[in-house]
This record gives structure tokens, C-alpha cells and sequence, in this order.
């Protein structure tokens, strides 16, 4: 069994949004138009939420107007229209943006399902053309963690994530063209806050950042602890120490939980000080708005549908900064994915390889040397060997002799050299089938 105390190495941090250009020019850009399409929809639902602060302020200025008149019973009816006028209005932009939200989310999903299924199957693609030595420094459980957590992660963030994101950024651009449209001197004091979001954000990405490569480190590391113990139960059991499996397991589960606390914590803190800006801000619109309401520049019910669209300027914003440890966690995945694409596959066919139609079966091992790494000792050393068609060979040898290593290689598992390893050795032999160098025949035939 390969040890499991190692940590996944850290991933290099790459720009999200360069991340995620990739990701969409490999796997979302079939479905390029239906995000438009979904993009369209979150624009056309954030329109749909402006008016309703402004149904609610020009009714206030009617409530208002009619109170300064004396209520005559004559205008009441008139203000009923008003209010029932407002009512339906904002229910009806209410029940749209719902079925604009169904409509949206269940075209995301559809897609996130599709690119998941597409994305599972270039992994198991790439996995199954990677040479045995890939296999050989990796632990089943790691890789395990990245087909499903991973994967996983990525499901999550382009059904809910994307959805989100996108549709924050656009409410936030709205929500400001329409707040300097309506009083740009009252839109400039809501808007002097936003830098201050940047700020917060900047104070703890890199934090943020580095947990969750040891969070997503740390779940792998469980994932090789349990594929191991677990196929290896039988020896556990054989030698009583289910106690110490138990031990280890819960090490490994107390630190994964310690790192999530922390990443929480931190999300919190993040959060918390993005809600004190927002109410900071609308501190600062109320007593200016007031301001210019006794001068007369605005009115009462114009100041109440600029704090209400001032509030729902913030909420996304403040979700935007909290959206930071998600985005993180989801680049992380999409990274330690490319990992595994950008494994170079060193076995691979040559560019005249032929077809194998009918194999007489003659196997030979002429001058084969072998070893797993380039400073590493030699696995095998020399080893001259005819197999005719028909023959029974048994290989005998202790443990670590090279048996499977030198049965490992007819079928190209593992690739002699071309070159020698270093400058001494020139030529470490090859393996022959039918005469011919397992390396000229196709390795899928093979």
C-alpha cells in the first residue's frame, strides 16, 4: 500500500477568470447560446425588479398629497385605484420574474448535468490513456476525490454558481444606471461604499485562497485513507488494528474539520463586514436624502423607492463578496481537474504504427533494461528472452524481483526508453513481437 500521510501538492494559482475561459472554451461552449439565452432571462428579471420601488414611492407621494389636502371623500376612490393600481402591478412583476427564475435555473440544470456527463468522460478517457507510472505515484483514493468532489463542486457551481454570479452582476449594473438616472448626487453617496467591498474582499482573499487548496488537499487525503483501508480490511482485521485505522481516520477527520471551521469563520467575518458597509451606506443615503427632501429637490416617496433600490444595490453586492470562498473552492476543482488533462502521456502511438491482424505470438526480450525513474535503480538489467508461439514460461523470482515489470512491458504498460536514462547507457534494449518492436505496432491492437 502507497503511504497516505502525503498532502496533495498546492495548485498554482491561476487567475479565476482565466480558469474559467478555459473551462468554457472545453466544455460550455456547445451550449454557448442557450447561456446567452439564460443571460437575456437574468436581464430581463432584474429590469422587471426596478419598478416596484418606484410603484411604491409614487403611491407614497399620492398618500402623501392626499393627506395634505384633507382627505376629501371625494379623492378617496381615487387613491384606492392608486394603491390597487400599484398592487397588481407588482404582483404581476413578481409572478414573471418567478417563472423567469423557474425557466432559468431549469435550463442551467439541463446543462450542468450535460457538461458533468461530458466532463466525467474525457477524465475516465484521459485516466485510461495515462502510463501505469502515473498510477504508480498516485493513490486511488486522491484521484477518487476528483472524479466525485471535484466533479461534484463543479456541478454545484455551474447549477447554482454561474446563476448567482451572473445574475448579481447584472442586478448590480442596472440597480446603479437606474439610481444616477433617478438623482446622481443621492446615487453618488450610495455608491462611495462600493470601494470599500474591494477592499474587504482584497483583506481576505489570500487567506481564503490557501484553505481552500488545504480543505480540497485535505479531502482527498481521506479519500486515499479510506480506498486503502478499506481494500485492505482483510490485513487490518488479520492483525487487530482497527483501533489504530480508527485513530488515523478520525486524525485525518478532526483536521479536515478544524480547516472547514476556520474557512468559515473566515467566510463570516467576510460576510459580517460586508453587511456593516451596506448599512454604513444606507446611513449615509437616509441623512442626505433627508437633506435634499427639505430642500425640496426630491420627494418623500422618491427617497423611499431610492432606499429601497439602494438595498437591493447592496444585497447583491454584499452576496457578490461572500460568493469569493465558493468561486475559490470551485477554481481549485477545475484546477486539480486540468492537472490530470495536462498530464503528459508518455506511452503513446507512434505515427507509423501498424495494425496487428494476425499475430503468430512470438515474443522477445532482446537486451531489456528497465527502471522506474531516471536516478532510480534498475528494475531489470539485460534480460535476453524468446518466447515461441505455443510455449508455457514461468517466471520465478522473490518479491520486487522485476516479474511483473518484465510482463508489464510486452503489452507497453511501461515504455523502454528510446534513449538511454543517462549519458552511459545509449540503448536499453526492446521488446519484440513477431519481430517487429512492440513500440511499431499499435498500442491499442497491442
Amino acid at each position: 500500500m502507497k503511504s497516505t500521510d502525503a498532502e496533495d501538492k498546492p495548485i498554482a494559482k491561476t487567475p479565476f477568470i482565466q480558469t474559467l475561459r478555459r473551462f468554457e472554451r472545453e466544455y460550455l461552449r456547445p451550449y454557448r447560446l442557450a447561456i446567452v439565452l439564460g443571460l437575456v432571462g437574468l436581464l430581463v428579471q432584474s429590469i422587471l425588479l426596478l419598478p416596484i420601488p418606484l410603484l411604491q414611492g409614487w403611491v407614497l407621494d399620492h398618500l402623501v398629497a392626499w393627506g395634505k389636502a384633507g382627505s376629501p371623500r371625494s379623492e378617496t376612490s381615487g387613491i384606492v385605484w392608486v394603491i390597487a393600481l400599484a398592487s397588481v402591478g407588482s404582483i404581476a412583476l413578481h409572478l414573471a420574474r418567478a417563472g423567469l427564475a423557474w425557466k432559468i435555473a431549469a435550463m442551467m440544470g439541463r446543462i450542468s448535468q450535460e457538461v458533468v456527463v461530458a466532463l466525467r468522460g474525457s477524465l475516465h478517457r484521459k485516466l485510461m490513456r495515462l502510463p501505469m507510472a502515473y498510477f504508480d505515484a498516485q493513490q486511488t483514493g486522491r484521484l477518487m476525490a476528483r472524479v466525485t468532489s471535484d466533479v461534484g463542486g463543479i456541478l454545484t457551481f455551474i447549477r447554482g454558481g454561474i446563476i448567482q454570479l451572473m445574475s448579481d452582476l447584472i442586478l448590480s449594473a442596472a440597480i446603479s444606471g437606474l439610481l444616477l438616472w433617478l438623482q446622481w448626487r443621492l446615487a453618488l453617496v450610495a455608491l462611495v461604499t462600493v470601494p470599500l467591498y474591494a477592499i474587504n474582499q482584497k483583506l481576505f482573499h489570500a487567506r481564503l485562497r490557501t484553505l481552500s487548496d488545504q480543505i480540497r488537499a485535505q479531502v482527498a487525503s481521506l479519500y486515499a485513507l479510506l480506498s486503502e483501508r478499506v481494500s485492505a480490511v482483510r490485513v487490518v482485521r488479520s492483525f487487530a488494528k482497527e483501533d489504530a485505522e480508527l485513530a488515523a481516520l478520525d486524525e485525518r477527520i478532526d483536521r479536515h474539520r478544524a480547516l472547514s471551521w476556520n474557512n468559515t469563520k473566515i467566510a463570516a467575518v467576510l460576510g459580517a463586514v460586508a453587511t456593516f458597509i451596506s448599512g454604513l451606506g444606507t446611513v449615509f443615503v437616509i441623512w442626505y436624502g433627508v437633506h435634499l427632501v427639505g430642500r425640496g429637490i426630491i420627494t418623500v416617496g422618491e427617497l423611499l423607492a431610492f432606499y429601497a433600490l439602494v438595498g437591493q444595490l447592496y444585497q447583491p453586492i454584499v452576496r457578490l463578496t461572500q460568493f469569493q470562498a465558493t468561486a475559490l473552492a470551485t477554481q481549485i476543482s477545475i484546477e486539480r481537474l486540468y492537472e490530470i488533462f495536462d498530464e503528459p502521456e508518455s506511452v503513446h502511438d507512434r505515427p507509423n504504427a501498424r495494425p496487428i491482424v494476425a499475430p503468430r505470438g512470438a515474443i522477445e526480450y532482446r537486451n531489456v533494461s528497465f527502471a522506474y525513474q531516471a536516478d532510480g535503480p534498475r528494475v531489470l538489467d539485460g534480460i535476453n528472452l524468446a518466447i515461441e508461439p505455443g510455449m508455457t514460461v514461468g517466471l520465478l523470482g522473490a518479491s520486487g524481483a522485476g516479474k511483473s515489470t518484465l510482463l508489464a512491458l510486452a503489452p507497453r504498460l511501461y515504455d523502454i526508453p528510446e534513449q538511454g536514462l543517462s549519458h552511459d547507457d545509449q540503448n536499453w534494449g526492446s521488446v519484440r513481437l513477431d519481430g517487429r518492436d512492440v513500440r511499431d505496432w499499435r498500442l491499442a491492437d497491442l
